[in-house]
């Protein structure tokens, strides 16, 4: 690259450090590299998070500054179609994708009657945002499952749409663990509990436990729910769940178990997922979930259906794996490892600025 190449980014906010969640790192991975690259980057926010920003040459406040102007730099790029720009990153679904996914046709109509304001404010955010997005050159998305929503409802010529998954920091995860031979542990990773799919988990373990006895799960979510004891009470499947606190180190989660779930109801894509491939450990994965982009059925992991009885189909799945011999136990999860190898963040920005260049750099 001859020269240095200015870029304006425009988002709520920037952090460069204890992210909010998989936005922001990603935020943060991808202007980190692009700057070792040797781009100058302006950043635009809504809100200031730091006075010791590393990253940028100049911060903005749009309230004050308003958005970048086009002459002043090569490429403007924009996380969530604030504005119209060169490249849009989106990280979340659609509000119309959401309302589908997480709503049921009855809350939905509660929701138009009886909560006008908070549905009316979410219809404005979504058509500004399509506006945007129909004035952007390009987009990025992470995940066939999230192109499908901005094609759809966003109405998006799909070829301005890019799938790029996003980095993993799969270099700091260790060799493969030891497989345990006799009683199958699976793991999930449920913070947001129900979008994560953790209700779904439950039922497909009260459905399992009638079929086996030697399996386990581990769920790392918020230990003073007092529904999610109450549901695995009733249930009766306290022996099989074991509730584990949030923690830093979840490297050490990974290597406990031997499989992961991630039945989640809606996900652009799951860095858990990719997380634990790297340790060796795969997938059980919804259909709804974009990393199941990355899932080859029986070789790297599972997928299961989501639609009518996501539960049974868990359950299914989660049987099958048990059933699984050991070596092909073993043999799935050296395929997972493999899969995300070469998913780092260097291979990540390098298809950004290849998008960049070929498909939004000036005439």
């Amino acid at each position: 690259m001859n020269g240095t190449k200015k870029i304006a980014f425009v988002a709520d906010n920037f952090m460069e450090e204890k992210f909010f969640g998989g936005a922001e790192k990603l935020n943060y991975k991808l202007l980190s590299l692009l700057k070792e690259r040797g781009f100058s980057i302006d950043i635009y926010v809504h809100e200031k998070l730091s006075n010791n920003y590393k990253i940028p040459e100049n911060v903005y406040i749009i309230e004050s500054k308003g958005y970048p102007a086009r002459d002043n730099y090569e490429y403007i790029l924009s996380g969530k179609a604030i504005c119209a720009s060169d490249l849009a990153y989106i990280h979340g679904f659609s509000y119309m994708h959401r309302l589908k996914c997480v709503h049921n046709k009855i809350e939905r109509l509660y929701y138009k009657l009886f909560r006008k304001k908070k549905y009316q404010f979410w219809l404005n955010k979504f058509r500004k945002r399509r506006e945007n997005l129909q004035n952007t050159k390009n987009v990025i998305v992470s995940s066939s499952v999230l192109k499908n929503d901005v094609v759809q409802n966003y109405g998006i010529d799909e070829k301005k749409v890019f799938i790029v998954p996003p980095g993993a920091d799969v270099d700091v995860y260790k060799n493969i663990a030891q497989i345990n031979a006799d009683t199958t542990v699976f793991g999930l990773i449920a913070v947001g509990f129900k979008n994560k799919g953790g209700y779904i988990a439950l039922k497909a373990i009260r459905k399992l436990r009638k079929k086996h006895k030697n399996f386990r799960v581990k769920i790392i979510t918020s230990t003073k729910n007092s529904l999610i004891n109450s549901l695995i009470k009733l249930y009766r499947i306290e022996e099989y769940v074991e509730i584990l606190p949030i923690r830093d180190n979840i490297e050490e989660f990974y290597e406990s178990v031997d499989c992961q779930i991630v039945p989640s109801l809606l996900d652009t894509f799951s860095m858990v997922a990719v997380e634990g491939m790297a340790c060796g450990r795969p997938a059980i994965i919804s259909r709804r979930c974009g990393a199941c982009d990355l899932i080859s059925n029986d070789v790297n992991g599972m997928i299961f259906n989501f639609d009518k009885n996501p539960a049974n189909r868990l359950a299914a799945r989660m049987e099958e794996y048990i059933n699984l011999s050991y070596a092909k136990k073993k043999e799935m999860a050296t395929n997972a490892k493999n899969t995300v190898l070469c998913k780092t963040w260097d291979k990540f920005v390098e298809n950004i600025i290849v998008i960049l260049e070929k498909e939004t750099a000036k005439v």
